[in-house]
This record gives C-alpha cells, sequence and structure tokens, in this order.
C-alpha cells in the first residue's frame, strides 16, 4: 500500500529525513494489516454472498468450501414411505359400526401436518462422501449458515 517511495513522495521536501520516514513507516504497519484483513474479509464476504439457499446454490457453496465435488443434495422424497409407529392392537383392520344408508366408504378428516411427507423429520438430504466424516461439525456449520431459517436437513454418508 505504502512503500518508501510513495512516503517520500507524498511528503514536502524539507520533512524528507530518514528519521521522519523510519517514524512513518512504523505508523503505517497497522495500516497495513487493517488494510489486509479487510481486503481477505472483502473477497471472502463477496464469495459468500454469491450463494443462496436454493439447491443448486447450496450444493456449490458446500463443494467449494469443502473442495469435494461428490457431495449431493437430494429434496426429491418421492420414493420414500413414511414410517409409521404404532401400537400392536392399533395394527388391526379398521371396524365401521354405521347404518345401511352410511354404507359409503368412509371419508377421513385430517390436519396438514398428518400427511404422509410431515412423518419425515427432514427437509432435503446431504450426501457426502464418507472421506468426509471427520470434517462433519464444519459441514454443519456452512450448511446452518446458507440454508433457510427451519428448514431440517440430515447428513448421510456413502
Amino acid at each position: 500500500m505504502f512503500d518508501e517511495t510513495t512516503i517520500t513522495r507524498l511528503l514536502p521536501p524539507f520533512l524528507r529525513k530518514d528519521k521522519m520516514i523510519a517514524w512513518l513507516k512504523a505508523l503505517l504497519v497497522n495500516g497495513r494489516t487493517i488494510y489486509a484483513a479487510f481486503s481477505a474479509f472483502r473477497t471472502n464476504t463477496n464469495v459468500c454472498i454469491q450463494y443462496n439457499s436454493q439447491t443448486a446454490s447450496l450444493e456449490a457453496f458446500i463443494r467449494m468450501k469443502m473442495n469435494n465435488n461428490g457431495i449431493n443434495i437430494v429434496n426429491d422424497f418421492s420414493d420414500i414411505e413414511p414410517a409409521f409407529d404404532f401400537y400392536l392392537n392399533e395394527d388391526q383392520a379398521a371396524q365401521y359400526e354405521f347404518y345401511l344408508i352410511e354404507a359409503a366408504d368412509p371419508s377421513y378428516i385430517f390436519y396438514v401436518a398428518e400427511e404422509a411427507n410431515a412423518t419425515l423429520f427432514f427437509d432435503f438430504i446431504v450426501e457426502v462422501p464418507s472421506a468426509l466424516m471427520s470434517e462433519e461439525i464444519i459441514i454443519k456449520a456452512w450448511l446452518n449458515k446458507v440454508k433457510l431459517i427451519g428448514k431440517r436437513y440430515k447428513i448421510v454418508y456413502y
């Protein structure tokens, strides 16, 4: 940023003494370290701003941070059957008592949270190579930084 030639050019001729130049160089050391730290922070922030919580962008961000192209994000759960926990006496065929005029098939009323996908306890799956198992904390930290609040994920190693 400020080397010796720049300092001597900016000083007026009557102040260009060795003692004054050395004093200014000593004062500017802290300025250089602050500028270097700010410059590194700025470049890192500019990289992080380019990514958001969309699946492709989140996947690219995690791949870039972990230097691994094997990390994938899956958010299609159409082939996963929901798991239901119930007691043995609940595993019986449903018995209904009704009048003959009510012999139509029963209709069920349920809350939205009781739908099939609500039994899954995560919103997306992050598939990570088993070589990165030791860096799970770092992966979780980067995911929590970029993902939307309230979205849950599960890390699966392959």
